[in-house]
């Protein structure tokens, strides 16, 4: 993943890709979340070593959506931790619009969200060549 983010930095940096939308698909969040599953914070932490845990933005949502479905709060060390994988690409964006999406590319869901993200990007390109320069 550090090499990933670390390529992604050497996308963001070359000239060709300035004031570009960018779409990210982490795929393979099954298996993310079995691998989380069976381990805890501190090996993620063995990869990232500045991760720290669960923001409270985060603990607060995580608890909203849960009690939105009546779930009960038991361990889901997964989704801080593809949280915080997702906030380090998120932090790159230096003015343009960056869009990451979780994915397990199989589920039909997920390619309709990815689909919504593009034709927003593609609506917003379209809208800022028409508009005059002032």
């Amino acid at each position: 993943m550090r090499e990933t983010l670390s390529l992604f930095k050497e996308l963001l940096e070359l000239p060709s890709c300035e004031q570009k939308s960018i779409i990210v698909l982490l795929n393979k969040l099954d298996l993310f979340k079995e691998k989380m599953g069976s381990s805890r914070k501190e090996n993620f932490q063995k990869f990232f070593t500045e991760y720290k845990g669960m923001s409270i933005a985060c603990l607060l949502s995580l608890v909203r959506r849960r009690l939105t479905r009546l779930c009960s709060l038991g361990p889901m060390d997964w989704e801080p931790c593809a949280n915080y994988i997702k906030q380090q690409f998120l932090g790159m964006a230096q003015k343009r619009s960056i869009y990451v999406h979780l994915v397990v590319a199989i589920q039909t869901d997920n390619v309709k969200l990815i689909w919504q993200d593009i034709r927003n990007v593609l609506i917003k390109q379209i809208i800022e060549s028409t508009m005059p320069v002032m």
